[in-house]
Parts: structure tokens; sequence; C-alpha cells
């Protein structure tokens, strides 16, 4: 591919963007910017396919038309993008930097966290602060970094008062139990600003994002994703409508002596074994009656149940 469509490609997915974010009213002043896939495939399908082989270019130039060159955290969401539904245990190297949509369960949420976007130091020497200038994973100072009082200064000190952050959490999503007798695979995933504190442990949610890696010292990557959008699923418990003909075999199933294996053997059938814990999780779950007699005495319908 010849330099000279490069050059073409990105003004165009330039010129798209930068339309896109006048017609919905984004400016200089904005801080969050939700980007719109339904937008571009209706009406700029070569820049919609951008989305699949490099979203990052798309990012890059809304936030960066955003900054205008200024040192800022621009949070971006990404809706509608509604291609490469994957599996959490499918998830491979061959996925990096794209998009990817998953359902699934949330087992952990972590606190909300700072991290640095742009990073601002201080000589070490005579106090002088340093530009501000955008940070990678590593938190590497730049070798063109130098202090605006003396070129021989070479000692820097990050000052936190001085940088800007953004909030960041991590999360634990796994993948909803599908196949019996298999191991539940979950994923890190990192939700920012735009989607921050949305979600609790135990939702069920669908997750945008761009998968991303991090290699340790040992040269070990692991797989993480970088969330664009959380959307949470409808509680399908309250749409529930019972029917006469389900009254009725209900009343039925109640009156059978073995209800309550059958009730125990219903939770995570994929585990075998644990009988007792299993149907002491049901008797949990449902309680009993409560009583109250003519003395006024009560007797609660809740046992009491010690899972050892």
């Amino acid at each position: 591919m010849s330099d000279e469509f490069l050059e073409l490609e990105v003004i165009d997915v330039g010129s798209a963007v930068y339309k896109y974010l006048d017609e919905k009213g984004y400016t200089e002043e904005s801080t969050d910017i939700v980007i719109d896939y339904s937008y571009f495939a209706e009406n700029c399908p070569d820049v919609a396919s951008i989305f699949d082989t490099n979203p990052t270019r798309v990012i890059e130039e809304a936030v960066q038309y955003i900054r205008k060159g200024a040192p800022k955290h621009v949070s971006v969401r990404i809706i509608n993008y509604n291609k490469n539904q994957l599996s959490i245990r499918d998830i491979r190297n061959i996925h990096i930097k794209r998009l990817i949509n998953i359902d699934c369960v949330i087992r952990k949420v972590s606190d909300i966290k700072q991290e640095i976007v742009f990073a601002g130091y201080k000589c070490g020497i005579c106090g002088a602060s340093i530009k501000l200038f955008e940070v990678d994973d590593r938190m590497i100072r730049p070798p063109s970094v130098q202090c605006p009082t003396s070129t021989t200064h070479t000692k820097f000190i990050l000052e936190p008062s001085l940088c800007v952050y953004r909030d960041i959490q991590l999360i634990t999503a796994q993948e909803r139990q599908a196949d019996t007798g298999k191991q539940p695979k979950s994923i890190t995933c990192v939700i920012s600003s735009g989607v921050v504190d949305r979600i609790q442990a135990g939702n069920r949610v669908h997750i945008t994002g761009m998968v991303n890696v991090k290699v340790d010292k040992k040269n070990i990557a692991s797989l993480y994703l970088e969330v664009y959008n959380v959307e949470r699923d409808s509680d399908e418990a309250f749409d529930v409508v019972i029917t006469e003909e389900d009254k009725l075999q209900i009343e039925s199933m109640a009156q059978r002596n073995e209800i309550y294996r059958w009730f125990a053997n219903s939770i995570n059938p994929g585990i075998y074994g644990y009988d007792d814990v299993k149907l002491g999780l049901i008797l949990s779950m449902f309680g009993g009656v409560t009583r109250k007699f003519e003395d006024g005495t009560r007797i609660r319908g809740e046992s009491h149940i010690l899972l050892c």
C-alpha cells in the first residue's frame, strides 16, 4: 500500500470524525464524547470498516480534535458497535487492538482509582516545572524533556499536583454459565471516566471494549479489555408471566418429597457433589413460613444454616 493511499485514508477518517463531532455539538470544552458506530455504518461505510481494523485511529482522531493540543483527559464511549461478539474463552492474540463485544457477569469491582494521563515533573535541582506530557503504560520520562533553566539539570521528580488524571476501575468479568461441566473463564477489564461506577458485582452486562496486552518482566503476556461501553441487562425476572397452567404445575411439584433435591441439583449442575451445600443454599434462598401464636410468640421462617 502506497504512502499516498495511507495519507488519504488518515485524512478521510479524520474528516469524517470531525464532521460527526461537529454535528453532535462537541467542542474543545467537552470532556466526555460518545461515538456512535451506527452513524458511520450508515453515512461513512469506509470509515466504519476502520472500527474493525484500526479502532485506535478513530479514537485518537476524536480525542485530538477535542483537545486542540491542550493537555486534558477526554473520555470516549463507543455505542451501537454490533460486530465481533465473542466468548471470553475465545479471546486470543489475534484480537489485540480490536474492538469486541462480550456478554458476561461482573464478579469483582475495585474502588475508583486515579490514573495519570499527563505527567508533570519538577526539576530536582532548581524546582522549575516541566511541560506536561502524555504518558504510556511504562511511565518513562521522554528523552526530550529538559529543565527550562539549565540543560545540565538532569534530575526530575514527579509532581502529583501538576498531573492530569482519569478515573478508572478494575473489574473481573466472567462468562455466563452456559456449557455444563466447563469452568467459566474470566478476564480483567479497565473501565474509565465515561463508564466508571456504573456497575456492581453480580450484574449481567454487555461490554464493548478493545483487547490490549500487558507483558510482565518474565515476558508473559496477559490480555485485558479496555472498556468503551457497558450496558446492563434488563431484569428478566420481572418480565415473567405465570399462567394458570404454571400455577397448577408448581402446586403439583410442591407435593413431591424429592422437591428439595430437585432444587438443590439445579444449582450449578456442572459442579459434581456438594449436595448438602447446595441444599443449604436452597433453604437459605427460600426460607420457611413465619408463625405467630395467640400468646404473641413469633417463630421466624428463616432457618439457621452454617456452611463449613
